[in-house]
């Protein structure tokens, strides 16, 4: 598995805030399991 810089990372859907499995880089985006958008935004905590 490919570790990301930081440990601390979620992604959660744009539409329906659920969170979600990070995708890793080169892997197919998998949709919202709750609303099937694709849209999705990273957050970063220290």
């Amino acid at each position: 598995m490919i570790k990301l810089m930081s440990e601390n990372v979620k992604e959660f859907c744009l539409d329906c805030e659920t969170a979600l499995e990070l995708t890793i880089d080169g892997q197919k985006k998998k949709p919202c399991p709750k609303c099937g958008a694709y849209r999705r935004k990273r957050e970063y905590s220290d």
